[in-house]
C-alpha cells in the first residue's frame, strides 16, 4: 500500500484561493482599523501638549477656564488687538522649539480641505483654520513631532451669545500627512461650553459652516453623535453606516 505524500496541485491552488479570499476580506477591514487606531494615538499626543499650553497659558494670565478668555463683541477693534497680543505672547513661549509657518503664502497649503466622510469641504480651504481674517499673515507652530498648532485665535458672531470667542486649531499630524480633514486630525478647540452653546455637534449629517468644530470635545472625551460606538470608531465609515445609528 502507498502513502500519499504532500498535495496535488489542485489542492494547493484550492488552499491558495481560500487564503486570497480570507486575506481579500480582513486586510482592508485591518488597515482601516490601523488608520483609526493612528489617529486617536496622534490625536492623544497633540491633545495633552496642547492641553497643558493652554493650563499653563491661562495660568500665567491668572484665569480658570479657556472661556475666561473670551470677551464682549462689542470690544473695539484696537483693544481686540491688544488682547490677542497679550493672549499670544504667552501662549508662544510654550511651544519653545518649534518653528513658525506660513501655511498658505510659504508652503501653498491653500487647497480644498475634505469633511468627515473625506469629502471635499465646500466652505474652506486647509491654510483657513489657522486664521479667519488675513491668513497670509498666519503664522502657526509647527513642532518637532510634525503636528501643527495655531496661535490663539478670535471669533465674533451675534449667534455666539455676544461673545468674541477665543480657539485654536490643531493639526494633529501636520499639513503634509492627510488626510487634513475635519474630526480625523484637525480640530478646533474652544471651550467646552461654547460647544454646547454654538450647537457645533460634529454631526456629519449637519451642513453648516459651523459644524464639525466641536468634534474635538468628542475626541477628547470619545464620546460621539451616534448610539453605542464611541468616537474614533466613527471615522473612515460611510454614510449608510452611521444613517442606522442615528
Amino acid at each position: 500500500m502507498r502513502i500519499k505524500n504532500g498535495f496535488t496541485l489542485a489542492e494547493v491552488l484550492i488552499t491558495l484561493g481560500i487564503i486570497g479570499v480570507v486575506a481579500a476580506i480582513t486586510i482592508p477591514s485591518l488597515i482601516t482599523q490601523f488608520k483609526r487606531t493612528q489617529m486617536q494615538t496622534q490625536f492623544k499626543k497633540a491633545d495633552s501638549v496642547v492641553s497643558q499650553a493652554i493650563k499653563s497659558t491661562l495660568y500665567e494670565l491668572e484665569y480658570d477656564k479657556f472661556s475666561d478668555l473670551d470677551v464682549s463683541k462689542d470690544t473695539p477693534d484696537d483693544d481686540l488687538e491688544k488682547i490677542k497680543k497679550e493672549y499670544n505672547d504667552i501662549w508662544a513661549k510654550q511651544f519653545k522649539g518649534a518653528t513658525r509657518f506660513s501655511p498658505c503664502k510659504q508652503f501653498g497649503m491653500n487647497k480644498p480641505m475634505r469633511g468627515f466622510f473625506l469629502e471635499k469641504d465646500g466652505y474652506r480651504n486647509y491654510c483657513w483654520i489657522y486664521g479667519d481674517k488675513d491668513v497670509s499673515n498666519s503664522h502657526p507652530f509647527l513642532l518637532p513631532d510634525g503636528s501643527a498648532v495655531s496661535e490663539i485665535l478670535s471669533i465674533t458672531n451675534p449667534g455666539y451669545s455676544g461673545r468674541t470667542v477665543f480657539y485654536i486649531a490643531i493639526d494633529t499630524n501636520g499639513p503634509y500627512a492627510g488626510p487634513n480633514a475635519w474630526g480625523y486630525d484637525v480640530f478646533y478647540i474652544l471651550a467646552e461650553n461654547n460647544e454646547k452653546i454654538f450647537g457645533m455637534l460634529c454631526d456629519p449629517f449637519v451642513k453648516n459652516t459651523a459644524n464639525l468644530h466641536g468634534c474635538y470635545w468628542y475626541a477628547h472625551k470619545n464620546t460621539s453623535a451616534f448610539k453605542g460606538i464611541n468616537y474614533w470608531s466613527t471615522l473612515y465609515r460611510n454614510k449608510s453606516y452611521l444613517e442606522k445609528l442615528k
